[in-house]
């Protein structure tokens, strides 16, 4: 139960802020995104607390606080960004403190992204996918998240794009001509050191990554918007972001689209897992 809010360590003496932006507006199949921050948390309380592969209790060391969900009271596209991004910057006054943000929708990632921008150098974004997400605009909505990206994009810092393996051609051209954009196909990609060594060297020293569970693969984490086969095996996943946590700075991260179904909790018992995991990665395990 280590994302229990009702076993919170202070806001003020966190390691780690876990945040909850449970927005859902523009999702263009399956809807159900807002409920995967909730539903985390939730079965993030059948996580067991040792961690088989740190070999150790991560919340022994790590002083954990999940913060309530932000209500964006009924906001959308810009008003919402907004509000998100005023949040974002409300809740990183303190310096050296993680923040996992837990999001409905894609788009949240936007707004937060920015906030980072503006307060860091040498900042550049992993984003593990399946889509691009590099669309201007999609059905008629510039915030849709599946032009996530392209906002993104619009902010000049290096993107690279691990498991990619649904776009259009609008996005394949921009990817294609865009010099700070890289990406990795997951039909073109071995998942291994080597590969891990060409991300690494294509991102600068901060880094943020943004996970899209779609980007994983769906027999582990089936519960997204729109699911393709292929995709980041667990011990992959796992493989990529202990590399990453040892060789940079990453300042944060989120995670995004799980799309929860009835009476199938494995999306998000392994998100969870996943989440407590990376912790261990942060806090020198």
């Amino acid at each position: 139960m280590f994302l229990d809010p009702s076993k919170n360590c202070s806001f003020e003496e966190a390691d780690a802020v876990i945040h909850q932006i449970p927005y859902e507006y523009s999702s263009s199949y399956l809807k159900g995104s807002y409920r995967g921050p909730s539903e985390i948390i939730k079965s993030s309380h059948y996580v067991e607390l040792f961690d088989d592969e740190l070999k150790r209790e991560t919340i022994t060391h790590t002083k954990i606080h999940t913060c309530p969900p932000l209500d964006i009271n009924g906001k959308f596209n810009q008003e919402a960004i907004e509000s998100i991004q005023d949040y974002v910057k409300e809740k990183n006054s303190k310096k050296g403190v993680f923040h996992i943000y837990l999001g409905g929708e894609h788009s949240v990632s936007y707004p937060i992204i920015k906030h980072y921008a503006l307060n860091n150098k040498d900042f550049g974004i992993l984003q593990i996918d399946a889509h691009a997400d590099l669309r201007e605009s999609y059905q008629g909505n510039e915030y849709s998240h599946a032009s996530v990206m392209a906002r993104i994009s619009e902010l000049n810092l290096p993107i690279t794009q691990v498991g990619i393996r649904a776009l259009s051609e609008e996005e394949h051209f921009k990817i294609s001509k865009t010099k700070n954009i890289l990406s990795f196909f997951d039909s073109e990609t071995q998942y291994n050191l080597d590969t891990w060594q060409k991300i690494g060297h294509s991102l600068p020293k901060n880094i943020y990554i943004t996970l899209d569970t779609d980007g994983l693969d769906p027999s582990v984490f089936p519960a997204v918007g729109t699911p393709e086969p292929g995709g980041l095996k667990w011990n992959e996943i796992l493989s990529l972001l202990r590399f990453l946590f040892k060789e940079k700075n990453v300042l944060a991260m989120d995670v995004v689209e799980c799309c929860p179904h009835e009476n199938d909790i494995r999306t998000q018992y392994n998100l969870a897992k996943l989440i407590y995991r990376v912790i261990g990665y942060k806090f020198g395990a």
